[in-house]
């Protein structure tokens, strides 16, 4: 493989899961054009955080379009109105003080809110740029919006990777019964399973473990740079 391509949607405080599909990527495309309706129960918007010691959403409010049910997730504007930025940060603060890096961990999240993005897409690139960033990565980053393809489905995919000279798509667990693979060995495009598997860490404020949370759960609780050697501890390619 030369050119190993992921792609994905951009999430609110990913999990580790997406995360990892990033640094695994030689190139990364972040499917920002395709379209979903604003009041739907999106990754893109909420995830799961460790509140009052039980998985409870944390969601950013997204403005209704009068003019249209789907939306291109780069277009969905953040809603102000009910000032959910003060209720996420002391939310988080309360539940995550005592942790071992909130220090470290915290000044990350809080920008996101204080930098009052428009749309939901800036908040997400932002605080996932800066992570990989402070965690030492140099990566590649493209966006489908700013990519010339049209198609749908697979053929999108196949496209996009084409465009950015990738000769190879790794693709997660849920992906396995979407993808079509005659369609991409016609293409030349070598199929990749990121094989992935749940790091397990202590909760400072748990004994039970609980998967599938947001990213920040994990770095409150083991760091940054800890976090980044879990995952990779983990990866199986």
């Amino acid at each position: 493989m030369k050119n190993l391509v992921a792609i994905t949607q951009p999430d609110f405080f990913p999990w580790l899961g997406s995360i990892e599909k990033i640094i695994l990527a030689d190139t990364f495309i972040f499917l920002d054009h395709v379209t979903n309706r604003p009041g739907d129960g999106l990754w893109t918007k909420r995830v799961k955080f460790l509140i009052n010691q039980k998985p409870q959403w944390l969601t950013i409010p997204l403005k209704s379009d009068s003019e249209r049910e789907f939306v291109p997730i780069n277009e969905m504007l953040i809603s102000y109105d009910s000032d959910f930025t003060q209720k996420h940060l002391a939310s988080l603060t309360q539940n995550y003080k005592k942790a071992p890096y909130f220090t470290e961990v915290f000044p990350l999240i809080e920008s996101c809110y204080t930098s009052k993005f428009t749309n939901i897409v800036e908040f997400n690139l932002y605080f996932i740029q800066q992570l990989i960033h402070k965690a030492g990565f140099n990566k590649r980053y493209h966006f489908s919006s700013q990519m010339q393809s049209k198609s749908k489905s697979n053929l999108l995919l196949i496209d996009l990777v084409k465009e950015v000279n990738g000769d190879s798509y790794l693709f997660g667990s849920g992906s396995v019964n979407y993808l079509d693979p005659p369609l991409w060995e016609k293409a030349q495009i070598k199929l990749v399973p990121q094989n992935y598997i749940h790091p397990t860490y202590n909760h400072f404020n748990s004994k039970e473990f609980f998967p599938g949370l947001s990213i920040v759960d994990c770095l409150m609780n083991i760091g940054i740079e800890d976090t980044f050697t879990l995952m990779r501890s983990k990866t199986q390619l």
